[in-house]
């Protein structure tokens, strides 16, 4: 019985082959996948540069706007202070002219005898 037995082992050892699994199918598979995960990625990337890209021109837009009124309002300053030293030059001279006024009535009231 033993050597039956043994018979029958040796035959299906005999018999026995190596199989071996082939990765490729998983691998191309893993593959694949990591392209397509790369690829999503990369287009998440591209849209959200895109929309940076937009945002910034947005920005230069605003700031080319706020940079022509910035100019507008130191504009209507310079003039604004134009205007005001024109006006205190020509109010102090009104000043002079009736400070000399005032001092010439005087001066001919003196003169007269007249105070007033």
């Amino acid at each position: 019985m033993r050597v039956l037995l043994s018979i029958f082992v040796l035959v299906s050892l005999l018999n026995a082959k190596c199989y071996k699994i082939s990765c490729v199918g998983t691998i191309n598979q893993t593959k694949q996948q990591a392209i397509m995960e790369v690829e999503e990625a990369y287009k998440q990337n591209m849209q959200a540069q895109q929309e940076l890209e937009e945002k910034y021109r947005e920005y230069n837009e605003i700031l080319k706007i706020q940079n022509d009124l910035l100019l507008k309002i130191q504009k209507v300053k310079e003039d604004s202070l134009l205007q005001d030293k024109a006006i205190n030059f020509l109010m102090t001279q009104q000043i002079k002219l009736k400070s000399n006024e005032i001092d010439t009535e005087n001066t001919n009231d003196f003169k007269e005898g007249v105070i007033k």
